[in-house]
């Protein structure tokens, strides 16, 4: 009768600490890196949105398949596809707003509960620099996303700022021919 208890004890705390978790875990978590890179303006848009060169740089990412639209224009939508060797992953990439060469918001949904939205701000610092401004939002969806992921902000932080390094070494590593 003891050890029932005791398990009734043990499941009665999950379950408050559960519950607790989910009212107080944060909806979303937002992270905001800013990056100049040594390229001009038109080669880092390219980067960041030609389907044919983020799997150049960006993590685990094995291709990117077109579904509808024109990679730089509002609509596009692909399939990420990530794999690995128990599994492949393809979560749906979209891009919600594109203003040209200037800002672009991008979507990604894994499994309808998890949603990461990205901003892109692109701004020429000269002619052969640009600053990149990249604001993220993870949000979870569901109680059991929410508590899985109420301590991510800090894996969040450094996954995006992995990306952004691997972006700018790749994009310096690529050779420009200069404009006459």
């Amino acid at each position: 009768m003891k050890i029932i208890k005791y398990v009734l004890i043990f499941v009665g705390f999950g379950l408050a600490g559960t519950i607790l978790a989910t009212f107080f875990a944060p909806k979303n978590h937002i992270v905001v890196h800013n990056v100049i890179i040594n390229q001009p303006l038109e080669q880092c848009w390219d980067a960041a949105f030609n389907p044919t060169i983020i799997p150049n740089w960006r993590d685990n990412l094995d291709s990117v398949e077109t579904v509808s639209g024109v990679y730089d224009e509002t609509g596009y939508k692909a399939h990420f596809v990530f794999s690995d060797a128990e599994q492949i992953s393809k979560p749906t990439y979209e891009l919600d707003s594109v203003f040209d060469k200037e800002s672009a918001t991008s979507s990604i949904v894994l499994n309808d509960k998890i949603r990461l939205d990205t901003k892109y701000v692109f701004k020429a610092v000269d002619s052969v620099s640009t600053e990149l401004k990249v604001t993220t939002t993870l949000t979870p969806s569901g109680w059991m996303y929410k508590v899985m992921f109420a301590g991510s902000g800090n894996g969040l932080e450094v996954k995006r700022q992995a990306e952004l390094d691997n972006l700018k070494k790749w994009l310096e590593n690529q050779t420009t021919t200069p404009s006459l």
